[in-house]
């Protein structure tokens, strides 16, 4: 036989298994069955029990006995297994067994221990022909033990998720218990593999290989596990060729299969926990997992589990006593597996009907039976006759348990606590942060920068959210005077929440119970003051062209010698702002609040470093431009009252805003931003002027851009905000030069920060929050980060409602907060913010006000309500100029605080 023969045979090979696996695959997938018993059937088909015994010449010339041919196949059959067990890494959920470990762990104990025994008797009293060395007895028996405890977690999980229950406690528990189930069976697969590789039973290579495999493992969850992640981070961000990440996954698997290999254990082990780190890795995509997946289930699954089922021989069931072998080793296993897990669910505090649902599905043994028993077999561990039992008793259970364990599951009752946290995690879908995988800090040395890094670092505490500060190195600054500003917010962000001026606001999120509305937050009947003749008549203070300086400083542009926090690193403050949040986090996995070790450690899995330049005070250049300086760059300090006198000179002139109930009407916030529409002149137009001046862009702009490109859903930025000059009528937004070409490069969402007042000096001042809501996605948005916020910094946070309704009776001067009350859809506003507070463990103070403008309401509430920080949802309309509505341009050019403008 020439080579393009046997080439022409293999692809053969692979094109029926491919096809036919495929084809039965869907047929079973169809009649509810999981896929992998299609293939394995199709192997079967293909194999000497039907196409073998039909057409036996034909058969045996596409899948001759040729040692050559056998070893192409078996090549990618072993590819295979390792991509297999690389996928059920990946589909490892520790965080699911941490959660659930009482009742995982004692279901798990009882469903390996009680079949482990019996499969071992099994095996020690089994006829010496279906052994295929009787003097290594004892390695088949321990191999036969293991095969009959591990379970399927893909077969497992596909029923759960089919009846949908895998959100439910007995779900996870099945999931947790056959996660537990697997990672243990491979370990001990693993090390009898190497005792059946060396033939004998070996005290001194079992010791080094039972050492070799604990230490690995011991590495791979220590180490391993943040190596790893840099290394699928470190390829994501620097290569530019297609599909990085994929390839370096599989590069890390194939090391790994190698290193065990070494240790003389299977390489089945390395590929596994390799998955398991790679699922781990919080830059692992669902698109990377999808691409990963697809090459797995198109290609090397039917090929692998049309080979098993190629090595069946069901001839051997015409002997009535190996049929009544195959009829025990399945009572066996099925009682064996049974009985354990229903004792150790019971143990771990199960129902009996969750421990009945339970054993009922870790009865299943699906694909990780074939795999184990494929290893056997190419191990000379099992016989063919042996491992043609084992994958028939495979094939059985499986194709039992789906309808089993569906009705099963249905008798199980819905407590009153699983329902609510069911709730909760359908409404958290809906929600904005939890869907965000990666949040990028885009920021510059100023004081805008500084305290965007630490609202980075408190949302990626508070929320668990890889966190990337993307910001120059600290430059001409006193070393030592860094170290020990660094030192001091790290020292503040270890305290508690007795720091706050919201100590008693959050009480509720600390005890564990539900906070409860405060009426008195709801109605207020303070009329607002404070808004001078020019802002209540809608006109905005202007000098030159360019929008005036708040009279209150804007902290913005400071970076004069009381700028306390000037030299402070933005990595740094976003680490501190993580170690501050994280003890607030709901239940970070493998942290201890009470352990700062932990904390610290923690907070630095989750804030990472990029540089950007060397020019820490000046804003890095966009693409449209660099950003020119308006204003004198002094701060000046509020007043303890939050107005000037002349504000409180003009108080007769203000609109009266009476609180009414909780009311809203969103055509007046639209119809408020069509009045002036206030924009920001674009960029673009003195781009072309500065070119030549600027014949390249500055490396700080390439490195933005580039880093906004590598996958992020939430960026946050904090430059120098200056303003630019205007020579036309129109004022532009008081907002950097960069933000136009910002919000159009990049999808998601964009927060801008600007700092403010005590937030200028020192990020970390505390904060009180004010959130204006409409009713409106983004103004939902919003809300959810101002909450966010508050948690993680434990303080307190007010929700600003303006109604649009006008007061009945004309002639009335002030009417009574009575008269209005909130409709049907006000009220369900309303009740969804609070229920996102609640879900947060946050005290939601809410605030509404009727008459006048919005802008002036909002103005009016951060003097009355002293807030410190301004959370504003927006949706920019794209064009030649960066639009945000009139009043958002008025409440950012008369901010009286820091604002956060939030465009999701």
């Amino acid at each position: 036989m020439h080579a393009g023969h046997g080439t022409a045979i293999f692809f053969t090979q692979l094109l029926l298994l491919v096809l036919v696996g495929r084809l039965l695959g869907e047929v079973m997938q169809r009649l509810r069955q999981p896929a992998v018993m299609g293939q394995l059937l199709a192997g079967v088909l293909l194999g000497p029990s039907i196409f073998g015994a039909l057409l036996p010449t034909w058969q045996h010339a596409v899948f001759p006995d040729t040692e050559t041919q056998k070893k192409m196949l078996d090549a990618v059959s072993e590819l295979g297994v390792l991509l297999l067990l690389l996928s059920t890494g990946l589909e490892t959920d520790l965080g699911l067994v941490r959660r659930m470990k009482r009742m995982a762990i004692f279901a798990s104990a009882g469903g390996m221990i009680i079949p482990f025994a019996c499969g071992f008797a099994l095996g020690w009293h089994l006829p010496d022909n279906l052994l295929p060395h009787p003097e290594a007895r004892l390695v088949t028996s321990l191999f036969l033990g293991t095969a009959l405890s591990i379970s399927s977690v893909k077969v497992v999980a596909m029923v759960i998720r089919e009846v949908d229950y895998l959100r439910r406690n007995i779900g996870q528990i099945i999931l947790a218990a056959a996660i537990l189930d697997d990672t243990t069976g491979w370990i001990i697969i693993a090390a009898i593999a190497g005792l059946g590789a060396s033939g004998t039973v070996d005290l001194g290579h079992l010791s080094i290989s039972l050492g070799g495999t604990l230490l690995f493992i011991v590495l791979c969850f220590t180490v391993g596990k943040r190596a790893v992640a840099v290394a699928i981070r470190w390829t994501n961000d620097r290569f530019t060729v297609e599909m990085p990440v994929l390839s370096a996954i599989l590069v890390i698997t194939f090391v790994l299969a190698l290193a065990t290999d070494k240790l003389g254990v299977h390489t089945a082990l390395g590929a596994f926990m390799a998955g398991v780190m790679i699922g781990q890795s919080p830059i692992l995509s669902e698109q990377i997992e999808a691409q990963l997946r697809g090459l797995i289930v198109a290609l090397f699954a039917p090929v692998f589990f049309g080979v098993a089922g190629l090595s069946v021989d069901l001839t051997i069931l015409l002997d009535w006593r190996m049929l009544g072998l195959v009829a025990g080793l399945i009572l066996i296993a099925s009682i064996g597996k049974f009985t354990g897990c229903f004792i150790g669910g019971r143990l771990g505090g199960m129902s009996s009907a969750e421990a009945l649902a339970l054993a009922t599905g870790m009865n299943a043994r699906g694909s990780t039976e074939i795999i184990v028993a494929s290893i056997g077999l190419s191990l000379g561990v099992l016989s063919k006759d042996l491992f043609t039992m084992i994958v028939i008793m495979a094939l059985i259970t499986t194709l039992i348990m789906p309808p089993v364990l569906r009705r099963a599951l249905v008798r199980i009752p819905l407590s009153a606590e699983e329902k609510a946290r069911l709730e909760k995690e359908a409404a958290e879908e809906k929600d904005f942060l939890p869907n965000v995988e990666r949040i990028l800090a885009a920021v510059d040395g100023s004081a805008n920068g500084r305290f965007a890094a630490w609202i980075a670092g408190l949302t990626a505490g508070v929320r668990g959210t890889l966190t990337t500060v993307l910001a120059p190195a600290p430059a001409g600054t006193n070393g030592g005077k860094v170290a020990r500003e660094v030192h001091e917010l790290r020292k503040d962000a270890g305290k508690d929440k007795e720091e706050s001026p919201a100590a008693g606001a959050n009480d509720h999120a600390e005890n564990g119970t539900s906070p409860k509305r405060d009426k008195s937050d709801e109605m207020d009947t303070t009329a607002p003051t404070g808004v001078t003749p020019e802002t209540s008549a809608g006109k905005s203070p202007r000098r030159n062209g360019k929008p005036a300086k708040s009279e209150h400083g804007d902290g913005g542009n400071s970076s004069d010698g009381d700028d306390e926090g000037a030299g402070l690193d933005a990595y740094d403050i976003a680490l501190a702002a993580a170690t501050r949040a994280i003890p607030r986090a709901p239940g970070t996995p493998g942290v201890e609040e009470d352990k700062p070790t932990d904390v610290s450690r923690e907070a630095a899995r989750l804030v990472l470093r990029e540089r950007t330049g060397k020019s820490p005070q000046k804003t890095p250049e966009l693409p449209h431009g660099p950003i020119k300086e308006a204003s004198d760059g002094t701060d000046n300090e509020p007043s303890s009252g939050g107005t000037s006198d002349k504000s409180d000179s003009t108080d007769k002139n203000i609109p009266k805003h009476e609180p009414v109930g909780e009311a809203h009407d969103d055509k007046r916030v639209s119809d408020a931003t069509e009045e002036g529409e206030f924009v920001a002149s674009d960029p673009s137009d003195t781009a072309r002027e500065q070119e030549a001046e600027q014949p390249e862009r500055s490396h700080e702009a390439t490195r933005i851009s580039d880093e906004i490109a590598k996958g992020y859903g939430f960026v946050i930025t904090g430059f120098d905000a200056p303003g630019e000059e205007s020579d036309s009528d129109v004022p532009p937004l008081p907002l950097p030069t960069g933000v136009l070409p910002l919000t159009k490069a990049f999808d998601g969402a964009i927060a801008i920060v600007l700092a403010h007042g005590d937030h200028v000096r020192k990020p970390d001042a505390p904060l009180d929050i004010l959130v204006p809501v409409s009713g409106t996605d983004y103004s939902r948005h919003a809300a959810e980060l101002a909450i966010t916020l508050a948690r993680a910094a434990n303080a307190p946070v007010t929700a600003l409602h303006v109604s649009a309704r006008v007061a009945p009776g004309m002639l009335h001067r002030r009417w009574r907060p009575r008269v209005l009350r909130p409709d049907a859809a006000e009220a369900a506003m309303m009740d969804n913010l609070h229920s996102l507070a609640e879900r947060n463990g946050v005290k939601l103070r809410t605030r509404l006000l009727a008459g006048g403008k919005i802008d002036d309401a909002v103005l009016h509430q951060i003097r009355h309500g002293k807030h410190n920080l301004l959370v504003l949802g927006v949706q920019p309309r794209f064009g030649d100029r960066l639009n945000f509505g009139a009043v958002s341009h008025r409440l950012l050019e008369e901010r009286h605080c820091s604002v956060i403008v939030l465009s999701a």
